[in-house]
């Protein structure tokens, strides 16, 4: 005999706590719609009682679904008419954000979400007005449109705990990710000592730090004398530069673990040492590439491109980013045996899953382990790895 399924009983409903600390009440009506309650409850047990005091109206068919829901009633509300746009702006001054971060967030919004969402009422825009907007922005340009993407979700996932909406209508699967458009190649060492050579001499030790330490360019940029400790063979990543409305400066990582010591390869260590010995202030806050013209401010990534641009094409690679090097730098690193902690720590990340977009594996290397595995098969072949030591892929699956 089939088993039916349970039927929702009428007026039945259900209470939440939300991030606030406050709870939340919906009742169910007899023809199955959910209604928020038209204020927030301090207590669990109050969100209950207005709970089933309205279980008792649906049952007696009396329940007439709540008013729109005053003001007065959501901490930080002004009005159930607040825009977009002036909700993000509040939502903007409220975070504590870097400065950088601000600014991409504002130029985001100003070009992309605004200009369509920004007059009408948080209210008003439901989940067929965001499939709308997000069908028409950045056609050619993916990356920016889920990243425009995520930041309306996020701003609106903070307007539904503020209570002014009850579901973020931000609800495309995938949509605040991108493929990736271009593949990274990585390079071979002796390329690297080509590209390094290709640059003028002042800015050769950028390669290598962007290479062999896997420092991202605002890092590079940031270094200071005192940073650099050649007799432990360490660089310490305290602050990186950033670009602002006046011009680039000195800022913090995003995140403490962007905050780390990386120690340098033995090789490279002679290139920073000429670096310091020639192109270096005698100060320990001495930047290692300061702007030409202005004391105690980082080279602008502008100015240091149109030099690295020059020196990849010399080199025959038009497509090489500065990105790129940290991407080797980082798969040498795992190919030399990582474990995937040590990996996250000398990069600054703070997620494995992106600290194993940089594991890849080179062609030659794969090569060998379909061979070992044949060999393991066959039982004719030794491992590449020896028996006694632990199989650190096998242990990061296991987990």
């Amino acid at each position: 005999m089939p088993v039916s399924r349970k039927r929702r009983p009428r007026g039945s409903g259900k209470v939440r706590q939300l991030p606030s600390g406050r709870w939340q009440a919906k009742v169910l009506n007899s023809d199955g719609i959910y209604h928020s309650a038209p204020v927030t409850f301090d207590t669990r047990y109050d969100a209950e009682a207005w709970l089933g005091a309205r279980n008792r109206e649906v049952a007696a068919g009396t329940f007439t679904p709540p008013s729109v829901k005053p003001a007065a009633a959501v901490a930080g509300a002004s009005t159930d008419g607040t825009t977009l746009r002036d909700y993000s702006a509040r939502w903007l001054d409220s975070r504590p954000l870097k400065p950088r971060t601000v600014v991409e967030y504002r130029g985001m919004l100003d070009r992309h979400i605004l200009p369509d969402l920004g007059d009408a009422p948080i209210r008003a825009i439901g989940p067929d007005t965001i499939r709308t907007w997000h069908a028409t922005i950045c056609p050619d340009a993916p990356s920016t449109r889920a990243k425009a993407y995520s930041l309306l979700k996020t701003i609106l996932a903070t307007a539904t705990d503020d209570d002014l909406i009850d579901r973020n209508p931000c609800r495309i699967k995938g949509a605040g990710t991108a493929k990736r458009q271009t593949h990274t190649e990585i390079l071979a060492p002796e390329q690297v000592a080509v590209l390094a050579d290709a640059m003028p001499e002042h800015l050769r030790a950028a390669i290598v730090l962007g290479t062999w330490t896997s420092l991202r360019l605002g890092e590079v940029l940031g270094i200071r004398r005192r940073d650099i400790d050649l007799d432990a063979g360490t660089v310490t990543v305290r602050q990186t530069a950033v670009v602002l409305p006046g011009g680039p400066q000195i800022g913090t990582p995003k995140s403490d673990a962007g905050r780390r010591v990386v120690y340098l390869p033995p090789h490279a260590a002679p290139v920073l040492s000429h670096h310091l010995d020639v192109f270096t202030g005698a100060a320990g806050d001495a930047l290692l590439f300061p702007a030409r013209r202005s004391v105690g401010v980082p080279m602008s990534p502008s100015t240091f491109y149109k030099r690295y641009y020059v020196a990849r094409a010399a080199i025959g690679r038009p497509d090489l980013r500065f990105h790129d090097l940290r991407h080797s730098g980082a798969t040498w690193t795992a190919q030399a045996g990582a474990t995937l902690g040590e990996l996250m720590a000398r990069l600054g990340h703070t997620s494995p899953s992106v600290a194993m977009r940089y594991q890849h594996a080179a062609s030659e290397r794969d090569q060998r382990l379909a061979e070992a595995l044949s060999g393991l098969a066959g039982g004719g072949v030794s491992p590449l790895r020896a028996a006694g030591k632990k199989n650190q892929l096998a242990a990061q699956c296991q987990k």
